[in-house]
């Protein structure tokens, strides 16, 4: 996360956090503790039948925050 960090612009405000947890329920309830104003995260684009079965993470959160959601695929 750090080098990840250090790739953004000092001009945009950001911080790294690392949770555990279930992914789906700890990003909502962190981002709401946290009052985000926005939440991005990725998709990995599994398509219909295998996000069936292996679920997703960017639309429960999609679904469930207090924010908006930006998911990047």
């Amino acid at each position: 996360m750090k080098g990840a960090l250090q790739q953004i612009p000092e001009t945009v405000k950001a911080r790294t956090f690392l949770e555990i947890g279930l992914p789906t329920e700890t990003i909502v309830d962190f981002c709401q503790e946290k009052d985000c104003d926005l939440i991005i995260m990725g998709s990995r684009g599994l398509g219909a039948i295998k996000q069936l079965f292996v679920g997703s993470v960017s639309n429960y959160v999609l679904h469930h925050a207090g924010c908006p959601v930006l998911v990047i695929r």
